[in-house]
């Protein structure tokens, strides 16, 4: 099988399911190997059941099989044991080039194939080895989320620390929590004015008052 070329989009924010069916999360970003572009990690936001929206959990990237027509991601383990997995913070990643961080987490997710699961009649999962992603596509992201944030920090009026800014295909989504409606609008506005943004998707939750 040739290898198969995909972008960034296509699997940033695919949902993860296991082969019981059950949804587990969704990919929030991905770690790559800079000299082959070749995928390390899935970083999984756990989310919605299991109630762990800020953290995320490193998934080598050879327990997940995507579907030949790419509209699932299967891992194949169950709720309890991706929950007690070992998680980070979105916003304070871990040194992954650090042997005793890889160690622990390919030991976690030791790999078996006798636990690969089972290819239901008709359907085709793609071979980790054989998927590779422009890096060039994912700096450009990258980049373009990163001059949102310095235009907001530059403002002066929102607490950085509360806010998380992801882009894709040229949409920037802005997450998190403002102090009032009034810095809503201004986020909104600011991330509009950057270059390179096309869209907005503004998912800012205004605190209330205590």
């Amino acid at each position: 099988m040739s290898d198969a070329v995909l972008s960034v989009s296509m699997l940033i924010g695919q949902k993860v399911k296991n082969i019981a069916g059950e949804e587990l999360g969704k990919i929030d970003d991905l770690v790559l190997e800079e000299s082959s572009g070749r995928i390390l990690y899935a970083a999984i936001s756990l989310g919605g059941v299991l109630r762990m929206r800020s953290r995320l959990v490193a998934i080598p990237w050879k327990r997940l099989r995507v579907r030949g027509d790419y509209k699932a991601v299967v891992l194949n383990t169950d709720k309890q044991t991706l929950k007690n997995a070992p998680t980070f913070d979105r916003k304070y990643w871990p040194d992954m080039s650090l042997p005793e961080w890889r160690d622990r987490i390919e030991t976690y997710f030791a790999y078996s194939p006798a636990e690969e699961p089972e290819m239901a009649e008709g359907v085709e999962f793609l071979e980790p080895s054989t998927i590779s992603i422009s890096i060039e596509e994912l700096r450009e992201e990258e980049g373009l989320a990163r001059r949102v944030e310095c235009e907001l920090e530059a403002a002066q009026a929102f607490d950085m620390h509360a806010i998380q800014i992801t882009s894709r295909e040229g949409n920037v989504i802005l997450d998190g929590k403002v102090a009032s409606r009034a810095e809503f609008i201004l986020a909104d506005n600011i991330a509009k004015t950057v270059r390179g943004v096309e869209t907005v998707n503004n998912n800012l939750r205004v605190s209330k008052a205590a």
